[in-house]
């Protein structure tokens, strides 16, 4: 146990001083070879013993402790614990990390030391409180980031890039931890640590705003507020950060109003602009028929529905617009404090949005492409016909889940519609079977030792065929149902899993035992009826989503399947594995019957 202790310590420090010292003493052998070769051969010079360099090397590092040079009495420690590993040694190296801050090294050493029990009980006692100290009088923190490169930041010093997930272990005290990466705003966070305690530090980084300087005076002595998108920002003249884009400034004060200036703002950029804030100004209020009607003023869209606010005098442009109709357009004239009222304007639908409403057809090629989820009654062998009831034991099945993929395509002649399917997704069963007892060759072919077995059974299937559709004419939502009919290939796919269980009658065998195996099963072509029904919502022709209900018939067994024979459990005394028997497993009987929720989306007519 010392030994591997040994062992485990010494790669925590690097092999890369003997490693040089083996490069220079073959490189010196090289070149004194012909010499050696030509000189007299004379007796070797004395070797001063291994005990004696150990010692050598000790007292440099004391020296070195003592007169506060850590990293070097380090390194010289580390060198005699290559050479002749002892816990007095790794307790040095213990308290030298300690001065260095390495205090995380130090943890991992001491951990390491605690748990070797051949160490002596003083040492041991030492590791136990050194350990002890450290954990009391330091914290942990906890660093987590998930960014790509980015580079993560303790105290200044940069600690590891992304993704990052790691403990460090500090002294107390206040910690500043940052993140930064190109293209995104800088991260930051201040902490203050209490000794013995752990901090969590989730680093999250945001994309880096884009945004440009916008500065707004107001012409001559003028005063007001600026009015950016909208929002008071502020009192004029206005300097300040906003995001990148199209912007409306105006200005306004007690006593007027300035024009609504449109400017573009460029990321990094500077933009500049005077506005002249005019008294007296006149106001409109406007009203539609139509909350969903668009005001505009001077090409400017003012909201929907209605209107209120002050103008500058003069000419002005009022329209009121919305698809499908014709807009109406009012061209006023307004005196300083004037008021003025276009109330309840009533929009004509456009002829061409009439006639376009006419043409309208259901007639030609849809897509739909549905989600559909599985559920019906397992029929497999061993909830059906259980092998473990002849020899006093048991069988359990859950309920047959699956999910599959189908498009259909096809052409809508107004009510009725013509197409055709594919399909693709798979089933899952889970069963169990119990045998409380051993069982013999001779009882059962599911002979083996009392065991616990578990079966997963996949079923994939791949299918297509043709459909007929009914579908209501409704413009928002529709009521739509399918009968179709077709041909699946359905596969199989069984996962044995065996443990054995505590009960038997042989006290020679070894019961702590599992085994587990893959079985495919042989494929077949089997004839399959599908129904569905939903409520589509959304215009027609154009995309719409739908919700409703699959149902699926398919009429065929599939074909028994043998689990791979294998072995459970050790016989002691011959020495060799115990095997484990299988008989065939029927994976489902016809006809089999499914129904789920299905949702998706139909593109078309």
């Amino acid at each position: 146990m010392r030994g591997s202790t040994a062992r485990e310590i010494r790669t925590l420090f690097s092999a890369r001083s003997c490693q040089i010292a083996a490069a220079i003493f073959s490189i010196l052998l090289f070149i004194s070879a012909p010499a050696l070769c030509k000189a007299k051969v004379t007796p070797p010079p004395a070797t001063p013993k291994v005990e004696d360099r150990i010692e050598t090397r000790l007292r440099e590092a004391d020296k070195a402790y003592v007169d506060g040079e850590f990293s070097q009495a380090l390194e010289l420690y580390k060198q005699v614990d290559i050479i002749d590993p002892r816990p007095k040694t790794r307790l040095r190296i213990v308290d030298c990390m300690r001065e260095l801050g390495q205090l995380s090294e130090a943890v991992d050493i001491l951990e390491l030391l605690v748990k070797d029990t051949a160490l002596e009980k003083k040492d041991k006692e030492r590791a136990e409180q050194t350990l002890a100290t450290i954990r009391s009088s330091t914290t942990v923190l906890a660093l987590h980031m998930n960014e790509q490169e980015a580079r993560l930041l303790v105290d200044g010093v940069e600690v590891g890039r992304g993704p990052f997930d790691k403990s460090l272990r500090r002294r107390p005290g206040h910690v500043v931890v940052s993140a930064t990466k190109s293209g995104f705003e800088p991260w930051t966070k201040e902490l203050d640590l209490a000794a013995g305690s752990e901090q969590k530090v989730e680093v999250e980084l945001s994309l880096e705003k884009a945004l440009g300087i916008l500065v707004v005076n107001v012409a001559g002595k003028g005063s007001g507020n600026l009015i950016l998108d909208g929002k008071d920002v502020g009192p004029l003249p206005w300097t300040g950060d906003v995001p990148a884009g199209a912007h409306d400034v105006s200005a306004q004060s007690a006593h007027g109003i300035s024009a609504l200036r449109k400017i573009a703002v460029s990321a990094k950029g500077r933009t500049e602009l005077e506005l002249t804030v005019v008294e007296n100004p006149a106001k409109l209020h406007v009203s539609t028929a139509s909350a969903s009607a668009v005001i505009r003023i001077d090409g400017t869209p003012y909201g929907s529905g209605k209107y209120d606010g002050e103008l500058l005098p003069g000419k002005h442009a009022v329209s009121v617009e919305q698809p499908g109709f014709v807009p109406n357009v009012y061209n006023i004239t307004l005196e300083p404090g004037e008021r003025k009222s276009i109330d309840n304007v009533v929009l004509e639908r456009s002829p061409t949005s009439q006639s376009a409403n006419a043409a309208r057809s259901n007639k030609g090629i849809y897509v739909q492409v549905a989600l559909d989820s599985l559920i019906g009654k397992s029929t497999n062998a061993i909830s059906e016909a259980c092998p473990a009831t002849a020899v006093d034991g048991s069988c359990s099945s859950g309920p047959l889940f699956g999910g599959q993929i189908d498009v259909h395509v096809g052409y809508s002649l107004g009510i009725f519609g013509v197409e055709g399917f594919l399909l693709g997704g798979s089933n899952f069963t889970l069963a169990r079977a119990e045998y409380p007892r051993d069982v013999n060759q001779n009882e059962s072919a599911w002979f083996g030792i009392a065991r616990k077995e578990r079966y997963l059974i996949f079923e994939p299937v791949f299918g297509g065929g043709a459909a007929g559709r009914v579908s209501t004419q409704g413009k928002a939502y529709r009521l739509s149902t399918a009968l179709g009919m077709g041909l699946a290939y359905r596969a199989t796919e069984l996962h044995r899993k065996v443990e054995t269980i505590g009960s038997s009658t042989q006290g020679t065998v070894l019961r702590r035992d599992n085994a587990s195996n893959f079985t495919g099963g042989g494929g077949s072509v089997m004839p399959i009826f599908i129904w569905d029904s939903e409520i589509q919502l959304g215009d027609t022709p154009g995309t719409r989503a739908f919700l409703g209900i699959h149902s699926q018939i398919e009429i065929g067994s599939e074909p028994t399947v043998t689990p791979g024979g294998s072995t459970l459990g050790f016989d002691v005394t011959r020495g060799d594995p115990l095997p484990l028997g299988s008989g065939p497993i029927e994976i489902r009987r016809s006809p089999a019957f499914y129904i789920g929720p299905r949702f998706g989306i139909i593109t078309g007519n």
